[in-house]
């Protein structure tokens, strides 16, 4: 919508949810994982994830990068939202968000997100 500041990224938010099918699965040799969190930058994305994702069974937490802090989970699945052609990352740019959102995994870390726009900015 016009004039809002915050950000949503359906492509990616459809492929977060096709991820979260596969980890909520129970696999024969691992069975499901004790807990699941998507984490996004944004409050709009992680509205449109908890739409999505209101009908998996296994009980996923999504939540904002700022709501998790100080907090861990087994499985992590960051959506990243942004994919423009100025390869600008928002609120990426802090350095305190990038790190609650790298290292809240106890188990695994999934990172959902434009690499090009990624990468141009760590190295730029």
């Amino acid at each position: 919508m016009p004039g809002q500041k915050s950000k949503e990224n359906r492509g990616q938010a459809e492929l977060c949810v096709r991820i979260c099918k596969l980890l909520a699965s129970p696999s024969e040799t691992i069975g499901v994982p004790h807990s699941i969190v998507v984490l996004t930058p944004y409050t709009r994305q992680a509205e449109v994830l908890k739409r999505m994702l209101s009908s998996i069974p296994h009980n996923i937490e999504i939540s904002s990068i700022d709501g998790f802090q100080g907090r861990e989970a087994d499985i992590i699945v960051f959506v990243t939202v942004r994919c423009n052609e100025h390869r600008d990352i928002g609120f990426l740019k802090d350095m305190r968000r990038m790190n609650v959102a790298l290292t809240r995994a106890r188990t695994a870390l999934i990172v959902v997100g434009n690499r090009v726009v990624m990468l141009y900015r760590m190295y730029n």
